[in-house]
C-alpha cells in the first residue's frame, strides 16, 4: 500500500477547463469534486481553469482563451499527465499535452448538439467543430465520457481510435449536513441555467395552470437565455418567485427548503438525449427533495433508483399534477429516508475511480 501512495504522490496533473468554472456552475462542481478525489488517492493536482465570466464578442472570448492556453503552456512541461474538460475549441490544450509527451485524457460533458441551440448563427459551422472534435479525441489516450449516450457519441467521431469510457455523475454526499424540513408555505423550485433546452417554457406554463396546487410557490435560481421569460411570468403571477444568478450555497438552501424540484431539459432534443445526469437533480435527491423529472432514461433510472420522484408527459397539465403529489407528500421522515438513500446510491466514487485510472494507469 505504501508503495502505491508513494507512486501516486510522483503523478503530478494539470486539470483543464477552458468551460467558464465560476460559482455555482456545474463545470465549478465537477471539476472541484474530480481534483479533490484525485489528491485524496495521492495525486497532486495543478488547476489551470477559467474562471472569467463569458465575456462579449469574439474579442473578449479569444482574450480570455488566449491566457489560458497561455497559463497551459507554462504548466504542462511540469506535469505527467493532462485532464481536460472537453470544450471542442480548446485544440491547443491537446496538442500541447501531445507535444510535450504528456498523457492526455478528456472528459466529455455534452457533445455538439449546444452549439446551434446557444448560437444560432454557428450552424455553418458544423463541418468544422466535428472536424475539430474529431481530432481531440484521436490525440486523447483516454476519454471518460459522463453517459453511455456520449460514450457512444465519442467511439462514433474517434472511430475506434482512442480508449472511451464512461462514468456518470455523482452527488456530493455531505449535502445530507444541509437536509433542511420543507419551507411553509410550500414551493416547487428550479435551479440551474435558464436555457433553450431546460423546459424553462413547460415550467413556467405548468406554474400558471389551473392544476397548480393552490397556495403552493414557484421559486427560480439561475440566468440565461430565458431569463426574459421568467422575470415576465414573476411580473404576473405572485406566487412565482425569481432570485437571479446566487451563489451555489445560497442556492442550495433555497433547494433544500423546498417541497419539490423541477428537472425538465427537453426529451425530443438529441443532446438532453445523450448527455449525463443533471447535478440539480442528483443535488436535489441528496438532500431529501423529491423531483419531478421529464422521461428522459438517465432521469428516470435515477430517481426510480433512488425512490425519489415522478416522471411526467411533458405537458403543464402533468407536471402541475406531478407537483401537487410530491408536495403532499412531502413529511420530515420521507426526506430524510430519501436524503439518505441517494448519498449512498449516488456517490462520485466511481467516476474518481474512472479518472485515477485514466491518468495514472497501472503498470
Amino acid at each position: 500500500m505504501t508503495g502505491l501512495t508513494d507512486m501516486r504522490q510522483r503523478v503530478t496533473v494539470l486539470h483543464t477547463c477552458l468551460e467558464p468554472a465560476i460559482e455555482g456552475s456545474a463545470a465549478r462542481v465537477h471539476g472541484e469534486v474530480i481534483c479533490r478525489g484525485l489528491t485524496r488517492r495521492g495525486l497532486r493536482v495543478v488547476r489551470n481553469w477559467n474562471t472569467a465570466a463569458s465575456p462579449s464578442g469574439p474579442g473578449g472570448r479569444f482574450s480570455t482563451w488566449s491566457r489560458y492556453w497561455w497559463r497551459t503552456l507554462r504548466s504542462v512541461r511540469h506535469v505527467d499527465a493532462v485532464y481536460c474538460r472537453w470544450h471542442v475549441v480548446d485544440l491547443p490544450t491537446c496538442l500541447l499535452a501531445r507535444l510535450h509527451g504528456k498523457r492526455l485524457v478528456l472528459e466529455v460533458n455534452g457533445g455538439l448538439g449546444d452549439v446551434p441551440i446557444a448560437h444560432p448563427r454557428a450552424r455553418t459551422l458544423a463541418p468544422l467543430l466535428r472536424l475539430l472534435a474529431r481530432t481531440e479525441f484521436r490525440l486523447a489516450h483516454s476519454v471518460i465520457c459522463v453517459s453511455p449516450g456520449l460514450q457512444a457519441w465519442v467511439r462514433r467521431t474517434a472511430r475506434g481510435h482512442t480508449d472511451v469510457r464512461w462514468a456518470r455523475n455523482g452527488a456530493d454526499p455531505e449535502l445530507v449536513r444541509r437536509r433542511r424540513s420543507a419551507a411553509v408555505p410550500a414551493y416547487a423550485c428550479f435551479v440551474g441555467v435558464l436555457a433553450g433546452w431546460q423546459g424553462i417554457e413547460l415550467l413556467l406554463a405548468a406554474s400558471a395552470s389551473p392544476h397548480w396546487p393552490q397556495g403552493v410557490g414557484l421559486q427560480v435560481v439561475g440566468d440565461g437565455q430565458h431569463a426574459g421569460l421568467v422575470r415576465h411570468a414573476a411580473r404576473k403571477l405572485p406566487h412565482i418567485r425569481y432570485h437571479g444568478r446566487l451563489p451555489r450555497d445560497r442556492a442550495l438552501e433555497v433547494l433544500a427548503a423546498s417541497s419539490v424540484s423541477l428537472c425538465l431539459p427537453t426529451s425530443d432534443l438529441e443532446r438532453n438525449q445523450i448527455n449525463g445526469i443533471p447535478f440539480k437533480l442528483l443535488d436535489s435527491l441528496v438532500l431529501g427533495v423529491p423531483a419531478v423529472v421529464s422521461p428522459l432514461r438517465q432521469q428516470t433510472n435515477t430517481v426510480l433508483l433512488a425512490q425519489g420522484g415522478i416522471t411526467v408527459e411533458e405537458t403543464a397539465r402533468h407536471v402541475a399534477l406531478a407537483v401537487a403529489d410530491l408536495v403532499g407528500q412531502s413529511r420530515d421522515s420521507e426526506r430524510r429516508a430519501l436524503s439518505t438513500r441517494s448519498a449512498a446510491l449516488l456517490s462520485w466514487e466511481y467516476a474518481i475511480d474512472t479518472a485515477e485510472a485514466a491518468v495514472a494507469p497501472a503498470g
